[in-house]
């Protein structure tokens, strides 16, 4: 193309239109079209299945290392149990944070200090940490098993190729 010719003269383009190959023209858009609302997607709703479950968790996890004898390690080591087991039933790594914190506070709040006080440096911190990374490894695994699930899925699927081939060895006799 020529500089200062347009793409309208081109010759490609007189020879679309001379062929009959022009391609369809769009109906100009109207305000009406423009103006009207399209439908939005609303957004979830946060997950709570994880407070809903890491509240009770914690406190099961407080009583039992009470009844232990209620070392502070046997605190941290209950709270991070129940940590675990709640990211095993939570779906996402949100829930299980959310389930880690509340064993946590329970375990610091009524084991490590006796009367319901949270406290953040030192041991607390410490806790903190290892009930978070217990609750994150739960979490983890419940997701890698659901990947593992889905892909044992998808490979079960027959393949269409294979069902071909199988279909076509029936037809020829052959087994």
């Amino acid at each position: 193309m020529l500089p200062g010719q347009s793409l309208v003269n081109s010759p490609v383009a007189r020879a679309r239109t001379a062929s009959g190959t022009r391609p369809p023209e769009r109906p100009p858009a109207t305000l009406s079209a423009v103006l009207t609302p399209r439908p939005v997607r609303s957004p979830r709703p946060p997950d709570l299945r994880g407070s809903a479950l890491g509240f009770p968790a914690g406190i099961a996890a407080a009583l039992l290392a009470s009844a232990l004898g209620a070392t502070p390690a046997g605190g941290i080591v209950c709270a991070a149990l129940a940590a675990l087991a709640v990211g095993f039933a939570v779906p996402g790594a949100v829930a299980a944070a959310g389930a880690a914190v509340l064993c946590w506070a329970f375990a610091d709040g009524f084991v490590l200090h006796r009367f319901g006080e949270l406290h953040g440096g030192g041991v607390d911190a410490v806790a903190l940490g290892v009930v978070l990374a217990a609750g994150a490894a739960g979490g983890a695994v419940r997701a890698a098993r659901a990947r593992r699930r889905d892909y044992a899925a998808v490979r079960a699927r027959p393949r269409h190729d294979a069902v071909a081939v199988t279909i076509g060895r029936r037809v020829a006799g052959s087994p």
